[in-house]
């Protein structure tokens, strides 16, 4: 419908009248002319005649539509497609986006700082009656925030407290509570402003946005704050392969960084630093939105607790130029051995530490396995389960343990329940699938034939035949093993003759879990007599005490963080500090399998120390969630798409927002277009006019 936002100068189109009757007086004035022939007036044709009268009326139609459409002009006139809206006050809702993403500097200031530079605009020109919350995306739910004020000065104080934090693009959550809000309001005008980067992060599920507006009857503007296109290369992840980790031994972190623009980054640095200090640099070059490695030399001198970061040179996006971690080098690792083969666990426990060392690192025990199943395994760093029998409460154990980290090392018993034995291992997540046992008679035997060298366990040989030594695989038989079909991603550490597996390796829930397809018991196998056996128990129980800790991977920001205790700080006076500093006690949680450290405020990047006595104890990383750092952007016709046009508009940086508020109230003025048809219309008034006259002439 169409209205007039200065409706008296709709009286000027009475003006508009003036020519015709100029027109009408003039051709009532007859003047007389006496000619002394009149012989020429015989040859003007009657069609020259019809010319003039054509032109007359054209140049009168186009007068008056001159004087029409300038009264028109000063009456503002517009359009609105809804009758809803009216000229009364109106609440609004402004949805700020501060992920991290729109910290991205520009030449104009980060997106952030130009999207707050949108907010003042809309608050400087509010309105007597108008209400006005400005809510952040991560905020949406705080009640100091969730609050629509008449006084826009309400939160023009609070300007300054609104930044960008470490988070991704909640806007789903943010938009259920703006129409809450909305919906209460008793304005009749109801307004949602989103300000942001749109990136693909937030906005790539357009259908849960959509839910979430679904039922709204009121207006939503969506505004896109972008800048020309910069330099931002982040770090995606890193990674240690499984080496094992012991004090004054080199190790590598292989890092994956990644270019987050459309042109190729060269030369860009990568630093290690750990335990606050730089140790390693390497550089590499990345094509467009293409994935990059570095590999960086680490070396630690003694066993505890390390921390520290790999960093990429400073860019528009400096939040993602890191990724934290942190590791535990014990001092001395503790490795249960449990199983009913007694003779088998003796042989296993003899591996690990054996007697004739003065000072073994590893301290192996063994438990029965009944008291593994009552008490759990949670002071230790591995397990090795030889002869191991199906236990849906051992199992149950066992998931506990390797959640946290840790590593097991499952070897099975003959003649087991298969289908058993396979509800055990897919309550592990170890993906695959046993068949059936096979026995190749008292005269045949199963050999080993193959080796990963390139694994922790094995690198040992790798290195023999680098320095030249010679090596051949050990002969080891066996005598039963189970058919094992592969149903997901797993690692063969050992191979026997006709191609069948024998250690098997698989990260699960945190840990490593690492099975045998063939029984160890002496009367189904020799190993426990070859050269093998000694070094792949002692390496085994490094590499499986390894994973303790998180390093390399952590958590992401506001994820949950679990630790277990140890029995000796399950009762004593915890606290987490933060990395920015600040101390927060916390009580031990009594979980599954033992005491442990819940916490749930990892709303910072960085490492946090878990303190028992002031002491600590152990250490965790948390770091971003790189898909914020992702290029790319919502296409804007699916925003479009949210709601129908009449009620959504979606606009860049550059175009007004307070502009496209008031379309929403008022309607699209056509002001300018009135003005612009009046400069149209007298410039082709001159130019017909003046070409008349001179064909007059």
């Amino acid at each position: 419908m169409w209205s007039f936002l200065n409706p008296a100068a709709l009286f000027g189109l009475i003006a508009a009248g003036i020519p015709i009757i100029l027109h009408l007086l003039s051709r009532r004035r007859v003047k007389i002319i006496e000619f002394s022939s009149v012989a020429f007036l015989s040859k003007m044709k009657q069609s020259r005649l019809r010319y003039v009268r054509l032109k007359e009326l054209i140049l009168l139609a186009i007068r008056t539509l001159i004087i029409a459409f300038l009264a028109l002009g000063f009456s503002r006139p517009t359009y609105k497609r809804s009758a809803e809206n009216t000229h009364g006050p109106s609440s609004t809702v402004v949805l700020l986006d501060d992920s991290y993403s729109m910290s991205r500097q520009t030449a104009s200031g980060t997106l952030f700082e130009i999207a707050k530079s949108k907010i003042i605009e809309i608050m400087d020109n509010l309105s007597p009656g108008d209400k006005i919350a400005v809510i952040p995306f991560s905020k949406s739910a705080e009640a100091r925030y969730k609050f629509l004020s008449p006084d826009p000065s309400y939160f023009t104080r609070l300007m300054p407290e609104y930044a960008t934090t470490p988070e991704t693009t909640l806007v789903v959550s943010a938009i259920k509570e703006a129409v809450q809000l909305l919906e209460q309001s008793v304005n009749l005008n109801r307004e949602l402003v989103i300000i942001s980067d749109f990136g693909l992060c937030g906005w790539t599920s357009i259908e849960t946005v959509r839910d979430a507006l679904k039922g709204f009857e009121g207006n939503v503007l969506l505004t896109a704050i972008d800048g020309e296109e910069s330099d931002n290369a982040y770090l995606a992840s890193i990674d240690y392969g499984g080496q094992i980790i012991q004090p004054g031994v080199g190790f590598e972190i292989n890092t994956i960084a990644k270019n987050a623009t459309n042109k190729i980054l060269n030369n860009v640095l990568v630093d290690l630093y750990l335990d606050d200090k730089r140790i390693s640099q390497a550089e590499i070059s990345l094509r467009p939105a293409q994935s990059g490695e570095a590999n960086l030399r680490a070396n630690v001198p003694s066993p505890g607790i390390h921390h520290g970061f790999v960093e990429t040179q400073e860019d528009e996006l400096p939040i993602d130029n890191r990724f934290y971690f942190a590791f535990k080098v014990p001092e001395n690792i503790r490795i249960l051995i449990a199983g009913l083969d007694n003779e088998l666990s003796h042989s296993i426990q003899l591996a690990a530490s054996p007697p004739g060392l003065a000072k073994s690192h590893i301290i192996a025990d063994f438990e029965p396995i009944s008291k593994v199943i009552s008490m759990g395994i949670v002071d230790y760093d591995a397990a090795i389960l030889g002869d191991y029998h199906p236990s849906q409460i051992l199992a149950s154990r066992i998931k506990a343990f390797i959640k946290d980290g840790h590593g097991v090392f499952i070897i099975p018993a003959s003649a087991m329940d298969v289908k058993m034995l396979n509800e055990d291992l897919g309550k592990l997540n170890f993906p695959v699938q046993i068949q059936k046992e096979f026995h190749p008679g008292s005269e045949g035997s199963f050999k080993l034939e193959e080796l990963d060298i390139n694994h922790p366990i094995f690198v040992v040989y790798r290195e023999l035949k680098s320095g030249g030594q010679p090596f051949r695989i050990p002969d080891v038989n066996f005598r039963s093993i189970y058919d094992i079909i592969p149903k997901g991603t797993i690692h063969t550490l050992a191979s026997l003759s006709g191609n069948k597996p024998l250690l098997m390796a698989s990260e699960s829930d945190g840990g490593n879990v690492i099975l045998s397809s063939a029984p160890f018991s002496a009367n189904l196998s020799d190993i426990t007599s070859s050269s093998l056996f000694l070094p792949m128990i002692q390496r085994v129980s490094e590499y499986l005490a390894s994973k303790t800790g998180s390093f390399g991977q952590g958590y992401k920001i506001n994820e949950i963080a679990s630790l277990n205790l140890p029995k000796d700080d399950s009762a004593g006076k915890l606290e987490i500090t933060k990395p920015s500093g600040e101390s927060i006690n916390i009580q031990p949680r009594q979980g599954s399998d033992g005491y442990m450290a819940v916490f749930d405020q990892t709303n910072e990047a960085g490492i946090y120390f878990l303190k028992s006595g002031g002491q600590v104890i152990d250490a965790f990383a948390v770091n971003i969630d790189t898909r914020e750092s992702e290029p790319g952007v919502i296409d804007h016709d699916q925003l479009a798409s949210l709601l129908p046009e009449n009620r959504l508009e979606v606009i860049d940086q550059n175009e007004n927002v307070v502009a496209s508020l008031e379309k929403f109230r008022t309607g699209r003025e056509f002001t300018v277009a009135s003005f612009g048809i009046v400069l149209f219309l007298m410039v082709l008034e001159m130019a017909i006019a003046g070409r008349w006259r001179e064909r007059k002439e």
